[in-house]
C-alpha cells in the first residue's frame, strides 16, 4: 500500500509575563508528521483502498472517515455508510443506488452526477452538498 506523508506545522506565539513594551515574544514551532494510505492504492477485484478502506459495492463502511475522499466515480451500490464522515468528499458520478446513508455527514460534498436512487438519507447531514444532474428516484 501506497502512504503518503502529511506534516502538520503549528506557530505558536508566547508573550512574556510583563505588559510593557519590552515583553520578549518567543516564537515556538511543533512539528507532528504522520502517514495516511493514499487513495490511489490498488486493491483486488477491482475495488480501490481510500484511507484504508476498501471501496466497493455493498460494503460495510459504518462509521468510517472519508472526509474529503476522492471517491469519483466510486461503485457504493447497497453500500452501508451509517454514521459515516464524508465531509467534502468528491462523489461525483459515484453509484449509491439502494446504499444507508443514515445519519451519513454529507456536508459540502459534490455529489454531481451521482446515483442515489433507493438510497437511506435518513438523518444524513447534507448541508452545501451539490447534488446537480444525479439521479435520484425511489
Amino acid at each position: 500500500m501506497k502512504l503518503r506523508t502529511i506534516v502538520f506545522s503549528t506557530t505558536i506565539l508566547i508573550l512574556g509575563a510583563g505588559c510593557g513594551s519590552d515583553s520578549a515574544a518567543t516564537p515556538s514551532t511543533d512539528e507532528v508528521t504522520t502517514e495516511v494510505p493514499s487513495s490511489d492504492a490498488p486493491a483486488t477485484d477491482g475495488a480501490r483502498v481510500v484511507f484504508g478502506f476498501t471501496i466497493e459495492a455493498g460494503a460495510d463502511l459504518t462509521g468510517a472517515s472519508l472526509a474529503y475522499a476522492d471517491l469519483s466515480g466510486a461503485d457504493l451500490s447497497g453500500a452501508n455508510l451509517t454514521d459515516a464522515n464524508l465531509y467534502g468528499a468528491n462523489l461525483q458520478g459515484a453509484n449509491l443506488s439502494g446504499a444507508v446513508l443514515t445519519g451519513t455527514t454529507l456536508t459540502y460534498s459534490n455529489m454531481t452526477g451521482a446515483d442515489v436512487t433507493d438510497a437511506n438519507l435518513v438523518d444524513a447531514f447534507t448541508y452545501g452538498a451539490i447534488l446537480t444532474d444525479g439521479t435520484v428516484q425511489r
